[in-house]
């Protein structure tokens, strides 16, 4: 009589093949979904939106008078031209850092780290993206990816846009924190 051992052993070789290939596709929808739902959590949030709406009339404030009151702003010596090769691309400004009194009200009362005026069109689409993108920083990089070159050009010509990043800290110590960004056209 004839043994059937080899069968039984090949049966459970593909088995656990199937089981895995269907756990790694599986695994691999899971972190889609995840990043996703990250994703609506932290970038321009409906509350992200209309904080940043007071925060550009918060900074348009200390040039109540100007036009252009929040470019304005962006030229005061609380801010830094972001340039690359001899080329200013946007504007940065720290406000979790600063030590003005208006500056220091805004960034308690609306939990503001930092804030850009730049354009991602520019950014994304120009011949030194890379050197552009690595003069903000890590979570500022994958919220500008994420608006796309087709934000900040209309009709063909660039307009600026302003990022505000808040920084959410769950205790007083300031270990644990949560990054949010919102943006709105100028």
């Amino acid at each position: 009589m004839k043994k059937k051992n080899g069968f039984v052993f090949m049966e459970t070789i593909v088995v656990v093949s199937i089981l895995s290939l269907t756990l790694i596709l599986l695994y691999s929808s899971y972190a889609h979904i995840l990043g996703t739902s990250k994703e609506r959590k932290t970038f321009d949030t409906t509350e992200g939106i209309y904080r940043t709406y007071y925060v550009k009339k918060a900074l348009e404030s200390f040039n109540p008078t100007s036009s252009t009151a929040l470019k304005d702003f962006f030229n005061t010596s609380y801010c830094k031209n972001l340039t690359s090769n001899g080329v200013t691309f946007g504007k940065s400004c720290d406000i979790g850092s600063t030590t003005t009194s208006q500056l220091q009200q805004i960034r308690d009362v609306f939990e503001v780290d930092k804030v850009y005026l730049i354009s991602p069109y520019q950014i994304l689409s120009g011949t030194n993206s890379t050197d552009m993108l690595m003069q903000l920083d890590a979570t500022t990089i994958d919220y500008v990816r994420r608006l796309g070159k087709g934000v900040g050009v209309n009709n063909g010509v660039t307009q600026y846009i302003l990022i505000v990043k808040y920084v959410y800290k769950y205790n007083n110590t300031g270990d644990t924190y949560e990054v949010f960004h919102a943006s709105m056209e100028v």
